[in-house]
């Protein structure tokens, strides 16, 4: 499916920043797109890169129909290239930016503007950082890179001062449930969960509907409950699984301090439909159980990041669970 820049929801500053850019012939470099996964940033590089190139444009829209515009669609334009860090591998190496890097000082083959797309730039090794700056030190004028970031902080202060800062905002619960509802048929209530655990996201609202995401919450939340969660057999379960139990264990203890802290208000709590749990617990446990196990949970997400052994991850942070319990 085709998707323009009026598909993109909720990043209308972001969007209407890098159409004045080209109407204006002020295109810098280098871009950094900032701002939280899942809300658009992949996709409005994307439809930037068709604007650049697009044989005719009109109000700041790419056709869509021209040669260029079909082929970065489809992903097929020997002059935008997308980047991304290797399955499996918790950082973006050397080697992926190198492999384009190469190509950066040859002109394009038939683009006005060469695009080169880095996701995930945040997780780029020093050597990754390095081979990147040098191509920003003397940048050829046909040549656009955008790195999509999530924490600029990772990113040195030299590609920082040469790159174009983009921010990208989290979208509204509301909005979010609304979209799912009205474009992708999602029952209201699960709608409204899913709004609610998505951090802004519509990208993770929409992929957390479709891979049995309310079913895990459910099996996670009730073996923490019943402190059973770490009887399940790790050894068979994916490493995107264990990433996905520890947020889902992070957004539940984080309920359970806001509803303490707040007295048992409910404004602010993400697991909207479990919320006489989150009071029940928020009664039980103390601040600094929970406090504790924030930074348990936290811990063993940065220990996963790293590529750490998972089964060896939840062992540590069950017993860490248990002892502060």
């Amino acid at each position: 499916m085709t998707v323009s820049f009026k598909d993109i929801k909720g990043e209308g500053s972001a969007i209407a920043f890098l159409k004045n850019a080209v109407l204006g012939g002020r295109v810098a470099s280098a871009y950094i797109f900032l701002g939280p996964s899942g809300c658009g940033k992949k996709l409005t590089a994307v439809n930037f890169a068709k604007l650049l190139n697009c044989a005719a444009p009109a109000e700041g829209e790419p056709c869509e129909k021209c040669a260029s515009c079909i082929r970065i669609n489809s992903m097929a334009h020997p002059d935008v290239l997308v980047l991304e860090k290797e399955e499996k591998k918790a950082e973006f190496g050397i080697d992926v930016v190198l492999e384009a890097i190469r190509s950066v000082s040859l002109k394009p083959y038939e683009a006005r503007k060469k695009v080169y797309i880095l996701d995930d730039a945040d997780l780029m090794t020093e050597p990754a950082q390095n081979a990147v700056l040098k191509t920003l030190e003397e940048p050829p004028q046909d040549v656009v890179l955008v790195l999509m970031v999530e924490d600029i902080h990772t990113i040195p202060a030299t590609i920082k001062s040469r790159s174009q800062i983009v921010k990208f905002f989290p979208m509204p619960a509301a909005d979010i449930e609304k979209i799912l509802k009205d474009d992708h048929k999602i029952d209201a209530k699960d709608a409204g969960i899913l709004a609610g655990l998505s951090l802004g996201s519509i990208g993770r609202a929409l992929a957390n509907s479709k891979n049995g995401f309310l079913d895990k919450r459910a099996r996670v939340i009730d073996g923490l409950r019943s402190k059973k969660i770490f009887d399940s057999d790790f050894e068979k379960m994916k490493r995107d699984d264990f990433a996905g139990y520890l947020d889902i264990m992070l957004s539940w203890y984080r309920d359970i301090l806001v509803a303490k802290a707040f007295a048992g208000k409910e404004a602010g709590i993400l697991n909207t439909d479990r919320i006489d749990d989150v009071k029940r617990e928020a009664k039980r446990l103390s601040f600094e159980y929970l406090d504790n196990a924030v930074n348990a949970v936290a811990d063993a997400k940065g220990h996963l990041d790293r590529n750490a052994n998972p089964k060896l991850t939840m062992s540590v942070l069950s017993i860490r669970l248990e002892e502060r319990g």
